[in-house]
């Protein structure tokens, strides 16, 4: 027996209910935090010190001579990578310290001195919320799940408009002057409107950096070859770290002619391979979307990623992280998305009256009932 339209009514809105109590507490934690990391660049630019220079050299090898410093002010530290930003004010090396501990140093880019370190805590700890839930592997595939509930969320929204044949020139229409319940409707359904297609763009690019393998085999998209076996520890100084970074980046640039440098990371737990990343103009990932590999000691060319190499379904499957962290559209763009951040969670407190009152409602009268009913049977008796 075919569905009728109300039945087929009902049964979205009852799905599109449970699916957004279930998920929805969640998310908002998600969406609240994904906000507030759209403005990470921004939080950190404004905390971090405004160091002075105080050293007057200016060698000839900037970034040597600040690995050099840093080094030599915590020589039991493994130096991870340096990144090198667009702005051009400091040079940040990133370190794993004895005990599981890391610090950021940032170095002057014209001198190679050591500045300070700094790093926020409570924002690497927001981090870890808004990628992983604080449970590690477990956690980042626990927030892909939940962008798939947020995917098919909105879409049963968006369907349960479409199915009322809505008039586009009231869909957005707040009244006043009415019950609040009316407003709080009105409310929900404008806002959850205007942003849905962000949300949607949100949930699935999310999805995709939860599930990179899935993605890669459902688009057929080759996977990286295995870097080669590292080589065997020696007991000498670290081979990586007597060469001149310019020279891994000079090596890089040649692979990838017109490219500045970005990101350098260094050989680790006993590698001999260090990786440099290069952005051009076309590319949207402030730190570039091209990559060269390379062995630290001979400078011989491991692997070259060029972006303008890339499959059409590779391009696409890698815009998932500059759209989901806004990296793209400059500082107006990432205050759009922390705003977005902030609307799941107005939905799914307004969703929960619309879906509360008419039980509420129900009780109220049923209630109102039983006391005219009670009232009743005393006037009986008396």
């Amino acid at each position: 027996m075919p569905l009728s339209k109300r039945a087929v009514q009902v049964a979205i809105r009852q799905t599109h209910v449970w699916v957004g109590l279930s998920v929805g507490l969640l998310f908002c934690i998600l969406s609240i935090s994904g906000g507030l990391l759209m403005l990470r660049p921004d939080i950190e630019n404004t905390l971090r010190p405004k160091w002075v220079r105080h050293s007057a050299e200016r060698p000839a090898l900037i970034l040597t001579a600040a690995l050099a410093n840093v080094q030599r002010q915590w020589p039991t530290a493994e130096i991870v990578s340096l990144n090198i930003p667009a702005d051009g004010n400091y040079n940040e090396f990133d370190l794993r310290l004895p005990h599981d501990q890391t610090a950021k140093v940032f170095t002057d880019s014209q001198s190679g001195e050591v500045l300070g370190t700094f790093d926020l805590l409570w924002l690497n700890w927001l981090v870890d919320l808004h990628h992983n839930l604080l449970l590690g592997k477990n956690g980042k595939r626990t927030v892909g799940y939940i962008g798939i509930f947020l995917f098919f969320t909105s879409l049963s929204g968006l369907g349960l408009f479409l199915i009322r044949k809505p008039k586009l020139r009231t869909a957005f229409r707040i009244r006043r002057g009415v019950a609040w319940k009316v407003v709080n409707f009105d409310l929900h359904r404008a806002l959850g409107l205007f942003s849905n297609a962000l949300l949607l763009a949100v949930s699935i690019t999310g999805v995709a950096l939860a599930f990179p393998e899935t993605v890669a085999t459902v688009f057929r998209i080759p996977r990286e070859k295995a870097s080669a076996r590292p080589a065997k520890r020696d007991g000498k100084k670290d081979e990586h770290a007597s060469r001149q970074i310019e020279e891994l980046l000079a090596a890089a640039q040649r692979a990838v002619p017109g490219g500045t440098p970005r990101q350098v990371r260094f050989p680790t737990g006993g590698g001999n391979q260090a990786s440099v990343r290069l952005w051009l103009p076309t590319d949207l990932r402030p730190e570039g979307n091209n990559r060269v590999r390379l062995e630290a000691a001979s400078l011989r060319l491991v692997q070259v990623e060029r972006a303008s190499d890339w499959s059409p379904a590779k391009r696409w499957t890698q815009l998932a992280a500059p759209v989901h962290y806004g990296e793209w559209g400059g500082a107006l763009l990432r205050i759009l998305w922390a705003c977005i951040g902030l609307v799941p969670p107005v939905l799914f407190v307004s969703g929960i009256v619309i879906w509360v009152q008419p039980h509420l409602a129900r009780r109220a009268r049923s209630q109102r009932a039983a006391k005219e009913v009670l009232i009743l049977e005393k006037e009986l008796v008396h």
